[in-house]
């Protein structure tokens, strides 16, 4: 998936909401309901039209699949100035003096 276009992922991802939701046996309206969205969004979505983050939250709530997000949430332990300072070591370049020639 990395490499398609949001549009394309987009209908990649609203595929496999759709697959998921019949897979369960779940319509369209049950799965508004559930998930907090209205009837349209659940349609446009599965049409591969663009979702909120509180949508997808959502169906991965009805789908129990809430720790799917762990992967794009991990917590690396760090503290904010900590990972500021990690960036500032790699934009840190050292330039090679030049040698002399006699």
């Amino acid at each position: 998936m990395q490499e398609n276009s949001t549009q394309e992922i987009l209908r990649q991802l609203g595929n496999r909401i759709s697959v998921r939701r019949l897979k369960e046996n779940i319509s369209q309206s049950t799965l508004a309901s559930k998930s907090g969205c209205s009837l349209s969004t659940i349609k446009n979505v599965e049409q591969g039209k663009n979702i909120s983050l509180s949508s997808l939250i959502g169906f991965l709530r009805v789908f129990h699949s809430l720790d799917d997000l762990e992967s794009i949430l991990k917590d690396d332990g760090l503290t904010p100035m900590q990972k500021l300072e990690q960036q500032k070591k790699k934009l840190r370049v050292t330039r090679k003096r030049a040698s002399k020639s006699p």
